[in-house]
């Protein structure tokens, strides 16, 4: 009978042991926005929100045909929060695309409690679409070596293909989305490809403390800088990065092969300026420069990024004019910078594509002539001013 009894209860433990690995293993899709547009599932993560109100947060945003070590090699870098948003437009929920992208960022160890993931998705009508998401979702695999190659082949992207989709490119709303969902003091949007400087993390972080709370009018702006293919050298210093640029294989963004210069000044007694542990302040610029694209440090209280631009025409520099309209103070950053490696045929396929759009760019004049007028409501003292 003592046997018996020792049987049960150890049938009883190994039932709990395989239900509770059960329990682990699904999967708590959540749909955290839905617009006439677009379904935005955070499909996993048990995000920290505490945390992330409480530091620095990275904000990535992936198209569908960005490449994996890209945004992995960021992920890996960063030790605060991290929102990445992913622009699914293109692809449908049950994808391959969804399978790969999925299990990559899973892949991360002891990253959950820091790691939101939102998949932008085009708005469906199918009814249950929302439970037939999370069934998607609890039915991958990531342990599935085999499955998981086959659904990343299938994700993989020609550059054409690429050109198209980054066309169909809603960025400055999965800005907005991921800026509101982590509710943070302070974010910093990058794409895959852009890599920290040393330390990049614990300056910006005490120089956001500083300057950026309690209300403060104020952005940090990083210097951007742009790598060639053929350098094997990683830039992980201001002195490395000098002497790139003295050997024509690295240049401030854009400069190499565009006519117009939006760099950002004083760079000469930038690199003069000793690296500090908390990091520092250069000067405060001006805005004078309508091209003027740098790397930008928010404040919660900043304004919304316009929806209206179609990618990739004034995407960003529309937010910076915006910035200047509501006088906030753009103060350039010390010691800590922002590089990537240069992709040229891609960049020149994606303008090529989108000059020939004729579509695009009556969307852009649309847009351009909405913003001012909104920029004249809304900021009425400052008319005339910042290139609006």
């Amino acid at each position: 009978m003592i046997y018996i009894n020792y049987y049960f209860i150890f049938i009883f433990f190994l039932l709990n042991i395989l239900s509770n690995a059960k329990n682990n293993n699904t999967v708590k899709v959540k749909r955290v926005v839905h617009t006439p547009k677009f379904d935005v599932y955070n499909p996993f993560f048990n995000f920290n929100l505490t945390l992330a109100l409480q530091d620095l947060f990275l904000g990535i945003l992936i198209n569908t045909g960005a490449e994996k070590v890209t945004y992995m090699k960021q992920i890996k870098q960063w030790n605060g929060p991290i929102g990445v948003g992913i622009n699914m437009l293109n692809e449908d929920i049950i994808s391959s695309t969804s399978h790969c992208i999925y299990c990559n960022l899973k892949s991360v160890n002891n990253l959950n409690n820091r790691l939101a993931a939102y998949f932008f998705y085009k708005y469906s009508k199918i009814k249950n679409f929302q439970s037939k998401v999370k069934k998607f979702f609890n039915n991958i695999d990531c342990k599935n070596k085999k499955t998981l190659y086959i659904a990343c082949k299938k994700s993989q992207l020609k550059i054409k293909n690429k050109s198209n989709s980054l066309l169909n490119y809603p960025q400055n709303a999965m800005k907005n989305k991921i800026k509101k969902l982590s509710q943070s003091s302070y974010t910093i949007f990058l794409e895959p490809g852009q890599y920290f400087s040393d330390f990049f993390e614990r300056k910006v972080r005490y120089l956001a403390e500083e300057h950026l709370t309690n209300n403060k009018k104020n952005v940090l702006i990083i210097r951007n800088f742009e790598i060639l293919t053929s350098s094997k050298i990683r830039p992980n210093n201001k002195k490395v990065l000098e002497q790139l640029i003295k050997n024509d294989t690295a240049f401030e963004i854009d400069q190499n092969d565009f006519i117009v210069t939006h760099q950002t000044p004083k760079l000469r007694q930038w690199f003069e300026t000793n690296d500090s542990f908390i990091g520092s302040l250069q000067f405060e610029k001006s805005y004078d420069n309508i091209y003027w694209d740098p790397i930008v440090v928010l404040p919660k209280i900043a304004p919304p990024f316009d929806e209206e631009f179609p990618y990739p025409f004034d995407t960003d520099t529309q937010h910076k004019r915006e910035l200047c309209r509501a006088n906030f103070r753009f103060l350039v950053v010390n010691d800590v910078f922002v590089y990537q490696y240069a992709n040229t045929k891609l960049e020149n396929k994606l303008h090529s594509n989108s000059n020939e759009s004729l579509l695009l760019r009556q969307k852009m004049f649309i847009a351009q002539k909405k913003f001012n007028n909104r920029m004249n409501k809304l900021y009425p003292e400052t008319k005339n001013t910042c290139f609006t």
